[in-house]
């Protein structure tokens, strides 16, 4: 046989044998693709330890009240001169608290004139510290 002939013949077996591969391949994805898993479901929540982020957030000088299962956190100022300062003391007692954001609102367009956010009291069982 012809060295040509026999080259030629296994391009060709090649050639089909990956464009079989990448037909195979395409209709797997698109089947994965139709097809995706069920969901696990939702993690369970559970109360977070508010005590001693409430504690933290009154002594950094924000009011705190609770209300469903939200922490709303305000402090005003009268003429916002010291922003800086009390957006650091905000974001100091958000991560002291380890609790996730709800809202977040500060300066001029907000309905109260300060600093306001309110935090969610549920956490993640998962994620939650002991």
């Amino acid at each position: 046989m012809d060295t040509v002939a026999h080259q030629r013949l296994l391009n060709t077996v090649l050639g089909l044998t990956m464009v079989l591969f990448g037909l195979c391949f395409f209709m797997g994805a698109g089947y994965v693709y139709l097809h995706p898993p069920e969901p696990i479901g939702e993690a369970r929540l559970i109360e977070g330890d508010i005590r001693t982020c409430q504690n933290t957030l009154i002594q950094l000088g924000h009011e705190v009240h609770r209300q469903g299962n939200e922490l709303r956190v305000e402090r005003v100022s009268s003429t916002f001169d010291n922003a800086e300062r009390m957006l650091a003391d905000a974001s100091l007692g958000i991560s002291a608290c380890s609790l996730p954001i709800v809202r977040f609102c500060m300066g001029a367009g907000c309905t109260l004139r300060g600093v306001s956010f309110a935090l969610s009291t549920q956490v993640s069982a998962t994620n939650s510290r002991k």
